[in-house]
Parts: structure tokens; sequence; C-alpha cells
């Protein structure tokens, strides 16, 4: 049985540290681009596109008020500081 700080030091979390998601280059993406052969980005093509989980792609999204699937609410934006403006705001 460990004990005082060997102890705590033996219980410290282990495994990998999580990922980050680059913000600005899910935004860019999810306004700027749409993946291939599709109409809009899914949360599996956009976590793929990143090299994060889907789970973290939709919360970004979430996050940053970005509905993709919804086609009839959603547009492309042509404004090049889009994304800039978007992070100051």
């Amino acid at each position: 049985m460990h004990t005082r700080l060997a102890g705590i030091e033996h219980d410290l979390p282990r495994g990998a540290p999580p990922l980050k998601v680059d913000v600005a280059r899910l935004v860019e993406l999810t306004t700027q681009s749409k993946p291939e052969a599709a109409t809009h980005w899914s949360t599996c093509k956009m976590a793929a596109e990143l090299g994060v989980s889907a789970a973290s792609a939709s919360r970004h999204w979430r996050a940053n008020g970005l509905r993709p699937h919804v086609v009839s609410g959603f547009k492309v934006s042509r404004d090049p500081k889009f994304v800039e403006k978007l992070e100051t705001s």
C-alpha cells in the first residue's frame, strides 16, 4: 500500500492527454468549404479531417453556433475574414 506523497504520485491520472481541436480550422472548413462528394460536413467527416472524435467536432459546432446540416438556414460565407471576426465577437 502506498502512503503519503508516493501514494498520490502513484494514483495520478494516466493515459494520453486530450487532443486539442483547431477551432479556427473547424469554423473555416465548416463555413468556407464542403467535403468531397457531399453537400455539407458531417460530424464523422469533420472529425476525420481534424483528427479528433466526432463528439469533439459536434461539441465545437454547438459552442460556435454552427449547424451545417441545416441547409435551409446555412450559407457559406464569402468573407475571407469570417473566422477572424467570429473569434473576436
